[in-house]
């Protein structure tokens, strides 16, 4: 082989092999994709080359960070020379800082260390990858921004009887555990379909094989893709979390929307999710679970609840969003090739060995530390897990800001919440509750009425999964639910479900206990004075005479603004099959029309309109945008008939104040608790 040695500003452009039995020739150019892959167990890396060898573009390098057996390197690179596969490096992962057992995110790292491309795949063992896949990933990252992410849907397939070898399974030294090795897609080759993946959203599992990219929540790294850019923002992985086992996914995606969220540009595309539907990985089930210290995971020291709470701790600032890694990775590409290339032991063109001690060092400062000790408590003190349920469009959920959203937020102070918008169901069909959760919640707190899609969920949670946790005797899962819509009178079977009720108003608490006294409730209302700006109300002429927000049902009696006189807007959200025909009939009136607006248009239609109007009826909204317009000092003007909100005005009018969403949060953490553990607030 000859080896050529190219400047270029980026170190690991560092040498260039003409392969002459193959006359295939690496360029001066970074490849487009570096596909990282990580293991710790036997075998894995027939399955890894055969597809890499298939692939349909190859224009990538591969670098394998294996942690099991670093004898069986020789060979590994053997297999990748005879199949033509680009490989770039087979090291075992940097030293670990932290962690003894487990130690994925530093072998990632590790990866990303070496990678030279612009984009990098993680691909973790004994998952095919289809032909086509390097060709769309390569393609969807031309055609999209930078900073998001691409996963693949995961279809899982059982070996044939036989082909997977248990003895091979610890051998520490074989490529392979299968008899023969896998060298063909095993779907093709007729091996047993299980299941997709049971954690993948409705919107990715009901379209599989569409040529589409789709925005999608979910993500997963059994296969998954980045900018190295991203990376480098984030600091690679937090090696925190290799005390115990698994979150990558959530490692990289939680801490990318974060970091989005603070950022002022294009704050939404930082660590948006996608997935291409058209191009299925498909793990090959080989797990298994025993005292084996090779093959255990999951069980037996999970980071889930490690990783929550590091989450909730970068909410409030309290845990650093750059990982506190002990290197820079931002700084890696910054260093002299020459000086790179001096700490790296290559064989025939492939990085075998690497000394360290060139890694940019990055020292941690006291508060990271004590911080880092916080997180790493074992479950971060006793906190709950809580699924919050709601309803809504995702035009209205996209510029949902108000006192209830960061009330949600400070809740994570007090309990563990995953937020889950059941907006897709039907109720009219009367679905089957498709329960892709995990399961370890112990509150379900739901946001509606006793009509609402919260309210089925809860119910059909309760008549359907609550009796197989009694019988595997698991603690129940418990249920509240916050009041909004018209129907917030009980039934008897609401009454006996829910261990909480919260309500916005007194004149709710009475209508609540109207036929059942000794419900438990607790009633609250509160605001985000930080999105309101609070500085009083504008100097210049009101632009509308009337505006109303709320939603587009009857209930808001929307034909009442249509009687005024002047310039009016109704600004709403979509709650049902009415609310379009509704917007059409204010349209048809010449009322000027907008979807529920964000916090800033809402400011500024409290600032600039003559009277905030409430024409809707008890059984109606407003509540939130009643404490909203009263804080801004709007002009406000009630239809008498609507005691609910004459009351919550008189009310907050006497008090002389508006209540925060901290106050909110306050009485939600008393009403959770008082069903968790009843008597302990006493």
């Amino acid at each position: 082989m000859k080896h050529r040695f190219v400047a270029e500003c980026s170190f690991l452009l560092l040498v260039c092999l003409t392969l002459a039995e193959t006359k295939e020739t690496c360029t001066t150019d970074p490849p487009p994709l570096s596909i990282i892959f990580i293991t710790k167990r036997p075998g894995g890396f027939d399955v890894l080359l055969e597809c890499l060898a298939q692939q349909s573009r190859r224009d990538f390098e591969l670098i394998i960070v294996d942690d099991l057996n670093k004898e069986r390197h020789h060979e590994a690179a053997k297999y990748a020379e005879n199949l033509r596969v680009p490989l770039r490096a087979i090291v075992q992962s940097k030293p670990k800082t932290r962690g003894k057992r487990f130690g994925q995110c530093n072998a990632i790292n590790t990866g990303l260390v070496l990678s030279r491309a612009p984009f990098v795949s993680v691909v973790q063992d004994n998952v095919w990858l289809p032909a086509q896949f390097v060709e769309r990933t390569v393609k969807f990252f031309k055609e999209h921004k930078r900073d998001v992410l691409l996963s693949y849907p995961e279809r899982r397939v059982a070996p044939p009887p036989g082909r997977l070898h248990h003895s091979l399974m610890n051998d520490h030294s074989t490529l392979t555990i299968f008899d023969p090795p896998v060298t063909v897609d095993p779907i093709a080759e007729g091996w047993e379909v299980q299941s997709w993946n049971n954690t993948m959203t409705a919107d990715i599992w009901s379209n599989i094989g569409k040529d589409e990219f789709i925005p999608t929540e979910w993500f997963e790294c059994a296969a998954c893709t980045a900018s190295w850019e991203l990376y480098a923002k984030l600091n690679g992985l937090d090696e925190a979390l290799d005390v115990g086992d698994d979150s990558q996914e959530a490692n990289v995606k939680d801490r990318a929307v974060i970091m989005g969220q603070r950022m002022k540009e294009n704050p939404s595309d930082i660590g948006k999710a996608w997935n291409d539907l058209k191009t299925p990985v498909i793990l090959i089930n080989h797990h298994e679970f025993s005292e084996d210290e090779t093959w255990a995971r999951f069980e037996r020291d999970t980071n889930f609840h490690r990783w929550r709470a590091m989450k909730d701790l970068m909410e409030f600032d309290e845990y650093p969003l750059e990982a506190p890694n002990e290197f820079s990775l931002a700084r890696v590409r910054e260093l002299e090739h020459s000086f790179v290339q001096s700490h790296l032991v290559t064989r025939d063109g492939v990085v075998v060995d690497v000394d360290w001690s060139f890694l940019p060092k990055r020292t941690l400062s006291d508060d990271d530390r004590k911080q880092l000790q916080v997180a790493m408590a074992p479950r971060f003190g006793y906190k709950p897990e809580v699924i919050f349920l709601y309803d809504m469009a995702p035009e209205d959920e996209a510029n949902w800001s108000d006192g209830l959203k960061e009330t949600l937020r400070l809740l994570r102070r007090h309990f563990h919440m995953i937020l889950l918008n059941i907006g897709y169901m039907n109720l009219e069909d009367q679905p089957e509750i498709d329960f892709r959760l995990k399961d370890t919640f112990h509150f379900i707190l739901g946001w509606g009425d006793f009509s609402g899609k919260a309210d089925y969920f809860i119910r059909q949670y309760n008549e359907r999964i609550n009796p197989r946790r009694a019988e595997k005797g698991v603690q129940l899962a418990t249920f509240g639910i916050i009041l909004h819509g018209p129907h917030c009178t009980p039934d008897e079977e609401a009454a006996a479900v829910y261990g909480v009720f919260v309500c916005d108003s007194p004149w709710q608490e009475r209508m609540l206990k109207q036929d059942f006294p000794s419900l438990n409730v607790f009633q609250a209302k509160g605001i985000d004075p930080r999105l309101l700006q609070l500085e009083g109300r504008k100097a210049e002429a009101p632009a509308l005479d009337y505006v109303v927000i709320g939603d587009f049902t009857s209930s808001s009696r929307p034909e009442l603004l249509i009687d005024k006189e002047g310039v009016r807007l109704f600004a709403g959200r979509y709650v049902d099959r009415s609310s379009p025909v509704i917007e059409e009939e204010l349209r048809a009136a010449g009322v000027r029309v907008e979807r529920m607006p964000n916090a800033t248009r809402r400011r500024e239609l409290y600032r600039s309109s003559r009277v905030v109007y409430f024409p809707m009826t008890s059984e109606g909204s407003g509540e939130t945008i009643l404490l909203e317009a009263m804080a801004c000092n709007a002009n406000i003007e009630i239809e008498d008939d609507n005691e609910k909100l004459h009351e919550l005005h008189s009310m907050h009018l006497e008090n002389g104040f508006v209540p925060d969403s901290q106050a909110y949060t306050e009485v939600l953490v008393k009403a959770l608790w008082s069903v968790l553990a009843p008597g302990a607030l006493k």
